[in-house]
């Protein structure tokens, strides 16, 4: 949804990238191996200006920033159902005093859905649980409103996958957001070759050229092998997936 601009959802995206998430002593980050930890000071323009995805030995990762960046929108109407749902957090009974406690988590914001829109169908996802190729893991809560696809995202800014997830914010979504979750193309870095690398979740690799057509994918090729049609480049950096919505 959104281009490379400065904009409104940027400008929140690099909140919630950059939100202290908190550290614990059972973390795997040590003292400073947290998400948040590592984007601290960026701000919205330095995530845009970071590359949209970057090659490994084992294969291409896509920033997430970049990624949410693209197929969620934050406006005005996201924003108001942001607050509202942080309002009703705030005010509800916590622990030790009630037998309910509401959070900021996904559970908390399908109750505060039933209790406002009950007739909304929602659905929690944490991308932990899928292959994909996200530089952070993304958790939240998928719902519609008035034909509008709406997701109420948080960011995984901790060590350790159960906890240290950002605030939840709304956002508008494209409908297949998710599933591009694990699209990502590349080229070859030797300019005299350029063959293009498309992966899907590290499972299907295709290669192909568009002036000569599909390159047949060499049987036990490995990524961290390099190109195998010039044999001298190497896959350096990724790029996002075309859109499919």
């Amino acid at each position: 949804m959104q281009t490379t601009e400065l904009s409104r959802t940027a400008e929140k995206l690099a909140e919630m990238f950059t939100e202290n998430t908190g550290t614990h002593m059972l973390d795997s980050g040590g003292a400073s191996g947290r998400h948040w930890q590592h984007n601290a000071g960026m701000t919205a323009a330095d995530f845009l200006a970071a590359p949209e995805g970057w090659a490994e030995d084992y294969g291409l990762t896509l920033s997430a920033f970049h990624f949410c960046n693209r197929y969620l929108e934050f406006d005005s109407m996201t924003e108001g159902m942001t607050n509202e749902f942080r309002a009703w957090v705030d005010k509800s009974p916590k622990w030790p005093n009630e037998a309910a406690e509401y959070y900021n988590s996904p559970d908390s914001f399908e109750t505060w859905l039933e209790a406002t829109l009950p007739l909304t169908e929602a659905k929690a996802f944490n991308t932990y649980n899928w292959e994909n190729l996200l530089s952070q893991v993304l958790q939240g809560v998928e719902f519609e409103l008035g034909g509008l696809r709406l997701v109420a995202l948080s960011i995984h800014g901790g060590a350790d996958v159960r906890g240290g997830y950002s605030d939840l914010v709304v956002f508008r979504a494209c409908e297949c957001w998710l599933y591009q979750s694990g699209d990502a193309y590349s080229s070859c870095d030797n300019p005299e070759c350029g063959l293009d690398l498309s992966v899907r979740s590290f499972v299907d690799v295709d290669f192909w050229d568009f002036e000569k057509g599909d390159f047949p994918t060499p049987e036990g090729w490995e990524f961290e092998h390099g190109c195998p049609q010039c044999k001298k480049g190497k896959f350096t950096q990724a790029n996002l997936g075309e859109c499919w919505c």
